[in-house]
C-alpha cells in the first residue's frame, strides 16, 4: 500500500468511528523518514479528540481495525488536555513532538488553533555543549535566571516564561 493510501485509510477509519470529535492525527517516528520498511515498522501516531471519551477503547478498537499497517497509537487525549501538559505540566517533549517531530495527517480549526499557539517558540539543540534553548522570538527577554549550570529560564516583562535553556 502506498504512503498516501495507508494515511487516507487511517484517517477515513479514524473519521468513522469518532465523527464530529476527532481533531486531529499526527505521524512521527519512522514512518516519517527512511528509517520505515513496510511489513516490519510500525505507524507512530497521536490521537488529539475535542471532547473526553474512553481513550482506551477507543485505542484499541482503533489498532484493531487497522492491525494490517501495524499502527501503533502511543498518545490519546483531548485538545485541552495537551495544552495543560503543556502550559501546566511544562511538558517541552509534547510541545517539540507536536511542532517539529510530527506530521499532521488530519486536523480540524480546534486542532490548527491550538497548534499555531506554539509556533512564536521555537528551539535548537547544541550537540556539542548539550543545550537545548526553548525560546518565543516575539516577545523580549526582561531577566535571566540561572537556576544551575542545567537550567536557565528567560523571563518577559510581565513575569512569563520566553525562554528555556536545559
Amino acid at each position: 500500500m502506498m504512503p498516501m493510501d495507508v494515511e487516507r485509510r487511517i484517517v477515513e477509519v479514524s473519521l468513522r468511528e469518532h465523527d464530529e470529535n476527532l481533531a486531529g492525527i499526527l505521524i512521527f517516528g519512522s514512518y516519517n523518514n527512511s528509517n520505515f520498511f513496510q511489513g516490519t515498522s510500525d505507524i507512530d501516531t497521536l490521537y488529539y479528540f475535542k471532547n473526553e471519551i474512553d481513550f482506551s477503547s477507543a485505542i484499541k478498537r482503533l489498532r484493531n481495525l487497522l492491525s494490517d499497517i501495524n499502527l501503533s497509537i502511543q498518545n490519546a487525549e483531548t485538545i485541552d488536555g495537551v495544552e495543560k501538559r503543556i502550559y501546566e505540566e511544562g511538558s517541552w517533549t509534547t510541545w517539540i513532538t507536536i511542532l517539529k517531530g510530527s506530521r499532521a495527517i488530519y486536523s480540524t480549526n480546534e486542532f490548527s488553533k491550538m497548534k499555531n499557539k506554539y509556533i512564536g517558540f521555537d528551539f535548537e539543540y547544541d550537540g556539542i555543549s548539550d543545550v537545548l534553548s526553548i525560546f518565543d522570538f516575539n516577545k523580549p527577554i526582561k531577566e535571566s535566571i540561572e537556576f544551575n549550570e542545567y537550567l536557565n529560564i528567560d523571563l518577559g516583562k510581565n513575569g512569563e516564561i520566553v525562554g528555556l535553556e536545559i
